[in-house]
């Protein structure tokens, strides 16, 4: 009863494959180190015996991990050739996004379940240069979703994901569509003009649960500084210049006070600037950014500057720079010593 997945004999034997690895590389490390703690063997063995097994470790770790038999990563990635080929010309003329996995739904569960099937492999993507639903990271974002549930908020998800083209959740082999398009989805950018500030994220998930008008209202959990139209209907006109993974250039106008919002999952590292002026990312309907821009014509910059990134990678430089005079150190004072 500890774990329920081992009574499946597949999973059982893999455990069991896995076990015997973990054993054989402990014993590979543990075994030297013994022998030269008892004076069995000396230190320059010892060294050579744990560098042979790091190298039995990061092999028996990697292997089958990189697409290197029956014709490599391009037949591997090369799965429905035309239906990638198509969204890729699609996605360039029209920024949007595709799911091309099928959600489990039901009336109650959170939106977030998915079944086995898929029309293109996974990561295929990031290979092919298509903006797909999914995303590429064992530590999930956080915000990474909308807290919705059941199968009437399906169609707010992908809207607001700026969906285009999904799988039907309903698709069974007996069924003739299994691609939808959803053609009255939110574009990639998008002004509001009206907008609920509720005081936490606990209020936010209960006003969105609860359905709203997300087409013309944004649900925030911090005031703007700035007094929205309140017209949805006010003249505007948002153009993407530049998309790449690290920026995002728009040229905006509009004729009212109002908020830009990306169909782009908020998170710190994501500056924003506003005519060369850097101003706060506003989170929006729990996971999106949204700025705030007054009426008139803006020029506007979101770019990717971690200061987590910056602070490892200064770590990393010192590292390596101690790496190589510990190094230099060592070979001076052993040239030293035998002269």
């Amino acid at each position: 009863g500890f774990w329920p997945q081992l009574l499946d004999q597949k999973n059982a034997s893999h455990a069991s494959t896995q076990a015997v690895v973990l054993l054989v590389n402990l014993a590979l490390f543990a075994i030297p180190l013994v022998l030269f703690l008892h004076g069995k063997i000396k230190a320059k063995t010892t060294r050579l015996i744990i560098m042979f097994a790091i190298f039995v470790d990061l092999l028996l770790f990697g292997y089958g991990t990189h697409q290197n038999t029956e014709g490599g990563a391009v037949a591997n990635f090369g799965r429905e050739p035309e239906l990638a080929a198509g969204l890729r010309q699609d996605q360039a003329q029209d920024i949007s996004r595709a799911s091309i996995r099928q959600f489990q739904l039901d009336d109650t569960s959170r939106i977030v379940k998915q079944t086995g099937m898929m029309l293109l492999d996974r990561n295929q993507g990031m290979v092919d240069d298509i903006q797909l639903l999914e995303g590429y990271n064992v530590l999930n974002l956080y915000r990474r979703l909308p807290p919705l549930s059941g199968r009437a908020n399906f169609q707010v998800i992908l809207d607001l994901f700026n969906v285009k083209y999904y799988i039907n959740p309903d698709y069974s082999q007996a069924s003739p569509q299994p691609i939808l398009i959803n053609a009255d989805k939110l574009p990639r950018a998008k002004m509001f003009y009206r907008d609920t500030v509720l005081k936490n994220d606990t209020a936010v998930q209960k006003f969105m649960q609860a359905g709203f008008a997300y087409k013309s209202l944004l649900a925030l959990d911090t005031a703007c500084n700035l007094k929205l139209s309140g017209d949805s209907t006010t003249a505007n006109s948002v153009k993407i210049t530049k998309y790449s993974p690290s920026e995002i250039s728009l040229d905006v106008s509009t004729a009212g006070n109002g908020l830009l919002w990306l169909s782009e999952l908020w998170y710190p590292a994501w500056k924003a600037v506003v005519d060369g002026k850097r101003i706060p990312v506003l989170c929006a309907d729990y996971s999106f950014r949204a700025i705030p821009l007054p009426a008139g014509s803006h020029s506007v910059k979101f770019v990717f500057d971690s200061d987590a990134f910056d602070k490892g990678l200064a770590i990393s430089i010192a590292a390596f720079v101690i790496g190589i005079l510990a190094l230099l150190t060592g070979f001076i004072s052993k040239k030293k010593a035998s002269v």
